[in-house]
């Protein structure tokens, strides 16, 4: 097996292993268009010779700040559209999943937090809000 060979297998094993990265066509994904976006502005941050389109008003510092922000903004408001959940099952999947992630990754400037909200409804109220609220 060459290096590329086994180099894709990996890759593919970590898939297959991963509650995460798959290729299940019923998980809520956040916005393809925006997660490329993302990540052109990151390459423009780790890269700005190359990649970046920077305005020629801004210093290096004030580049570095808008675009971290701007990232961050958009990280966290992809995150929320794809954790729009219906049920009490799921949240408390969700919670789960958060009581480990942050078990695992304790950090001064790390947080986690699951925010719940009523989805967009023709009817005032459903059945699920209560329990997913």
């Amino acid at each position: 097996m060459t290096v590329n060979e086994r180099a894709a297998a990996e890759l593919v094993k970590s898939y297959k292993d991963s509650k995460i990265i798959t290729f299940s066509s019923n998980l809520k994904l956040p916005d393809k268009n925006e997660i490329i976006s993302i990540l052109n502005d990151l390459q423009g941050l780790f890269f700005p010779a190359y990649f970046a389109s920077v305005d020629s008003s801004l210093n290096e510092e004030d580049f570095v700040e808008r675009t971290i922000s701007s990232v961050s903004f958009r990280i966290r408001k992809q995150i929320e559209l794809a954790l729009i959940v219906k049920s009490k099952e799921k949240v408390e999947e969700i919670m789960r999943k958060l009581e480990m992630y942050y078990l695992a990754n304790k950090s001064e400037n790390l947080y986690f937090a699951l925010l719940g909200d009523c989805t967009s409804s023709e009817k005032e109220k459903e059945t699920y809000d209560i329990e997913v609220v």
